[in-house]
């Protein structure tokens, strides 16, 4: 009986198999899983020199893919290529293409090329596989070395590293797609062939993966399972939202969080500064005409009655600013129903975003009148 080994070689030791095994980024376990799979559907009736329980082909490790290892009548004339390309559209997703699919419904198998792959062994790979250490980096949809920080999948020629991200990411060999990959791209086009050609990183790896941009949403536990959830409590994105509970509790300091909730007691009043404009309108307004002279200034008010304009047609009388506490100076003013799921963004919301920033790349005609920037 075929052990876990033997299917480990079994698939390392065929071309076809090992180069569908690289595309799909397997891990140790997946590729046992994958090779028994294979075996029992094909590969038993196929009549194949290396099998799970014979190694009867040395050479079959390190061949490269070519038409002769696809024998099948049902391949036709198709190219090497082809083959492998159909033939991985085909697969079940692996744990590296769910992460890829998680982080972009569009970078999924569906997209795989086969342009400019390289059809030989992949060395680091075969050896992180022999040693279990290969695991899928989820924050970049990329395999790793657990062992080896400099490791790096040996996938295309350099002129197709491209070909493994969707169209928009590379535009004339720069990355342009999500700020997760940007670091993964530097590794890929800074790798270096060594002295056996072995393709290596000259960039390390963190300890905490590719992605340092702070936006590491896989949408993949620790396991590599997929996670249906929200943008709520995402942390990696916790600097960016400050209207959350989980910021307060992360980076106010816990004497004034106090502050932060709605109905609890302050000490203080609430400080509000009163604009030269409404505290002096008068010279505010000489000042915008000539800007001669100190900007027309303002007073800190530290009661509703003291909170009034001093000159000009509005003296004596409130100015039309508020306070951030209530008449008793009790409580938050802003008492409106909290919580931090409800001020979260949600899918529709993002979706909402995306098309507002889309737009930003585009300079606006500005007004630069004294007027206009004053709002005088």
């Amino acid at each position: 009986m075929a052990t876990d080994t033997g299917y480990l070689n079994y698939v390392l030791g065929n071309p076809d198999l090992r180069e569908n095994a690289e595309a799909l980024g397997l891990t140790q376990a997946e590729m046992i899983s994958w090779g028994k799979t294979h075996w029992t559907n094909h590969g038993e009736a196929e009549g194949r020199q290396n099998n799970p329980n014979e190694i009867a082909y040395e050479a079959g490790y390190t061949e490269t893919l070519g038409k002769q290892h696809y024998s099948h009548p049902v391949w036709g004339d198709r190219t090497a290529a082809d083959i492998l390309q159909g033939s991985v559209r085909k697969a079940d997703n692996s744990k590296m293409w769910d992460a890829r699919e998680a982080l972009d419904k569009d970078w999924n198998l569906d997209q795989y090329s086969s342009a400019g792959w390289n059809m030989a062994q992949d060395n680091p790979y075969y050896t992180g596989i022999l040693g279990n250490t290969i695991d899928v980096d989820t924050g970049v949809g990329q395999i790793y070395d657990t062992g080896d920080n400099l490791f790096v999948q040996d996938r295309y020629v350099a002129d197709s590293l491209a070909n493994d991200f969707l169209d928009d990411w590379v535009t004339d060999d720069k990355w342009t797609g999500p700020a997760w990959g940007a670091n993964y791209w530097d590794v890929l086009n800074t790798a270096e062939r060594d002295v056996d050609g072995n393709l290596r990183a000259t960039i390390p790896r963190e300890s905490t993966g590719w992605d340092t941009s702070g936006s590491n949403n896989s949408g993949l536990d620790a396991n590599g399972n997929r996670v249906e959830s929200g943008a709520a409590g995402a942390t990696d994105l916790l600097a960016y939202r400050p209207w959350t509970k989980n910021y307060w509790s992360e980076y106010i300091p816990k004497k004034s969080q106090g502050l932060l909730y709605m109905n609890k007691p302050q000490r203080d009043y609430g400080l509000a500064y009163l604009p030269g404009e409404h505290r002096d309108p008068v010279a505010w307004g000489q000042w915008a005409d000539d800007h001669k002279g100190h900007i027309p200034g303002g007073g800190w008010r530290f009661t509703p009655e003291s909170y009034k304009i001093q000159q000009g047609s509005m003296a004596g009388k409130p100015a039309p600013w508020h306070f951030t506490s209530g008449p008793a100076s009790a409580t938050n003013i802003y008492n409106n129903p909290w919580n931090a799921t409800s001020m979260n963004l949600t899918p529709a919301q993002g979706t909402g975003w995306q098309g507002f920033l889309s737009g930003l790349a585009q300079t606006p005609s500005i007004d630069t009148t004294t007027k206009t920037l004053l709002g005088v």
